[in-house]
């Protein structure tokens, strides 16, 4: 994860009163912290670490760097996925045990209605799902999407960020919904540029469009433990970014 960011702009790591905190200078195109409304480019990292993907792209060790196969995605919150033969139907299995970060179990109830979501919200992510005919829970740890033509791209789509995973329990009762006239009905955004509903490796302490965005690590992430405390993303321009990298 910290290497990841590290690329997305200046950054800088510290170590203070046993603090281990690592900041990102960018520039910000963020509107919100609501990944179903959210296609930003400054926000991608952002919403990896707070909301867990069905699939990511690990990186591996090569010849002693790390490098990404971009190939075929890697089961994340999936622990497999598979397809029928008419390329239309993809099968999820989730992993047992994942718990978003108020400590609610994550099932496949969670993300049928994150996908459906995102496809009602109708906003830029919208766009991934346009083939998803229906998403639905075969049982607690399973999710079958089946999609209107042949789609190999499925586990890659499931990967793009803002198809993260939502804790839907705490998001409905906050105004948001999956419901197909969401994008008229649903009022959670606010809720969501305040609070995270995640399940991934930080939580969502402040949220800036203008100034400073500020991740926390999350204690009941089911994954590695993040090396980093920490991390604060900061909106400036790119030749403050320089000066900052040259002065350490």
């Amino acid at each position: 994860v910290a290497v990841g960011l590290s690329a997305s702009g200046a950054s800088v790591g510290a170590e203070a009163g046993g603090l281990k905190q690592i900041v990102i200078d960018t520039q910000y195109d963020q509107l919100t912290a609501d990944p179903a409304r959210d296609a930003s480019n400054s926000s991608r990292y952002i919403r990896a670490l707070v909301y867990d993907n069905l699939t990511i792209f690990k990186p591996k060790p090569v010849n002693g760097r790390y490098r990404v196969n971009l190939s075929r995605p890697d089961p994340w919150l999936a622990r497999s996925y598979r397809s029928d033969r008419s390329g239309r139907v993809w099968t999820f299995n989730l992993r047992r045990g994942v718990v978003f970060s108020d400590g609610t179990p994550l099932t496949s109830a969670d993300v049928v209605w994150s996908l459906r979501r995102v496809k009602n919200i109708k906003a830029a992510p919208a766009a991934l799902t346009e083939t998803f005919k229906t998403v639905r829970a075969i049982d607690r740890y399973t999710v079958r999407i089946t999609t209107t033509i042949p789609n190999p791209a499925v586990p890659f789509l499931v990967s793009y960020k803002g198809l993260g995973i939502i804790n839907s329990k705490v998001a409905k009762r906050n105004g948001a919904t999956d419901a197909a006239n969401a994008a008229k009905t649903d009022k959670a955004q606010a809720f969501f540029d305040k609070n995270s509903l995640g399940s991934g490796p930080y939580l969502l302490r402040t949220f800036s469009t203008t100034g400073q965005t500020v991740l926390v690590r999350n204690p009941r992430f089911w994954g590695p433990k993040p090396y980093y405390d920490q991390l604060v993303f900061r909106n400036v321009k790119p030749e403050i970014a320089r000066l900052n990298v040259r002065s350490g």
